[in-house]
């Protein structure tokens, strides 16, 4: 799909190798034209319905497949045992590259990759010194991240970030990315933007997450920080998680309340001020312990 060329290069272009060492580990991906009665076919009548985040998304799953029926765009097959997804696109999708790139293409392998340990997640991250912070948002933090970068914090992940466990920590592994400018006191949405494009600096490529921050829907007068206790937020991460889990009840489904075992959790709300919020942040960062370098 020529029109997604550019946005999936800048998501994924930087992952790029000229030779595989061991194609026993490939995780293949397919992009293709929508077509109605090819498509139907690909879902079994006796797929099981499960419940996803967002009432325009259907997902099914059949042992080790899963579908996810998107009418702004189209659908996606993803097939475990075989470390394979397609993706078939809408004519005329309802989505603009970036989203349309981040349903079809990112959220398909992230639904692969993570039997093998790495948990893409369309979450902010970012760090200041030895303090990192994952930021699961219901919304987009342009206007956040962009304080934070005034504020001498680098970037791990604008709207993607990738987890993964090290030694018993949760560690946030940088993912390129872009944000969405909206223009103070409206709620339309702008351009997309790099934040990091004009500073190689103001990125980061790792670091082991000090905290996990889960914002609520909306924003309040005044912003707020309260912390989780571990079974609260092993509740909260799984409700709050933003990638379904097609087959809950396994082992390997379980890493959002592992998550809350490695990390502390805390209810965030914020308000229209990113003052606050940097605030919130600040008088975090003081209360945590520094680690001592590895």
């Amino acid at each position: 799909m020529t029109d997604l060329d550019p946005s999936i290069g800048r998501l994924l272009g930087c992952y790029g190798v000229s030779d595989l060492f061991d194609e026993s580990t490939i995780t293949r991906g397919s992009i293709l034209p929508y077509v109605g009665a090819d498509v139907a076919r690909r879902l079994p009548p006796d797929a099981i319905p499960i419940h996803g985040p967002g009432d325009l998304t259907e997902f099914y799953v059949q042992d080790e497949r899963a579908w996810i029926f998107d009418e702004r765009w189209g659908m996606s097959e993803v097939n475990a045992l075989k470390g394979q997804w397609k993706s078939w696109i809408l004519p005329q999708p309802r989505l603009d590259a970036v989203r349309l790139t981040e349903l079809a293409v990112l959220r398909p392998l992230a639904m692969l990759l993570k039997n093998r340990g790495i948990h893409l997640l369309p979450a902010a991250s970012f760090a200041r010194d030895q303090f990192a912070v994952l930021a699961i948002s219901p919304f987009g933090l342009e206007r956040e991240l962009s304080a934070l970068l005034a504020s001498r914090y680098r970037i791990i992940g604008q709207r993607w970030t990738a987890l993964r466990e090290e030694n018993g920590r949760l560690a946030l592994l940088g993912m390129p990315g872009v944000v969405q400018q909206r223009p103070a006191g409206t709620s339309r949405a702008g351009e997309w933007i790099d934040l990091t494009a004009s500073n190689p600096l103001s990125s980061q490529p790792h670091a082991i997450c000090s905290a996990v921050v889960i914002i609520d829907a909306g924003r309040r007068p005044r912003a707020s920080i309260n912390p989780w206790s571990i079974e609260d937020a092993s509740t909260v991460l799984k409700l709050a998680w933003p990638l379904p889990e097609l087959h809950p009840s396994r082992r390997r489904a379980q890493f959002a309340p592992r998550v809350a075992q490695l990390c502390p959790c805390y209810r965030v709300q914020l308000s229209h001020e990113p003052r606050e919020w940097l605030s919130l942040l600040e008088s975090l960062r003081s209360a945590t312990p520094m680690r001592k370098a590895a």
